[in-house]
């Protein structure tokens, strides 16, 4: 019982480890922001309007960046208000499986799952 304890525990302090920021040669910029679709309705979670698109953009920087690193969960925070919030908080809640059964389940270019 020790044992699994103490396993489960140094797992957790890597993975919190895993979370700092670390030295890197190259800087990645960030912005996101919040589009509509006029030509699509939506309606769940509280909302109703045109559909909304919420939008993340990576991109290599050719500066130094001059704001500190982010951590995974800042760059999940958002400061929406009103009926939006919900409709992100679900989105939130089905990101990660959504990544992985579109990104990284099948290879580009394939229909067939990876082995």
């Amino acid at each position: 019982m020790r044992r699994h304890f103490l396993g489960i525990a140094l797992l957790m302090a890597c993975a919190a480890r895993g979370q700092e920021p670390s030295a890197s040669r190259y800087s990645i910029g960030f912005a996101d922001t919040l589009l509509f679709n006029d030509s699509l309705r939506y309606a769940a979670f509280g909302y109703t309007g045109p559909a909304p698109l919420f939008v993340q953009v990576w991109f290599p920087l050719s500066v130094e960046p001059g704001t500190a690193p982010l951590t995974q969960a800042q760059l999940r925070q958002r400061t929406l208000e009103g009926p939006l919030r919900r409709v992100y908080d679900e989105l939130l809640l089905r990101m990660d499986s959504a990544f992985i059964e579109y990104d990284l389940r099948y290879p580009l270019g394939g229909d067939e799952p990876i082995e």
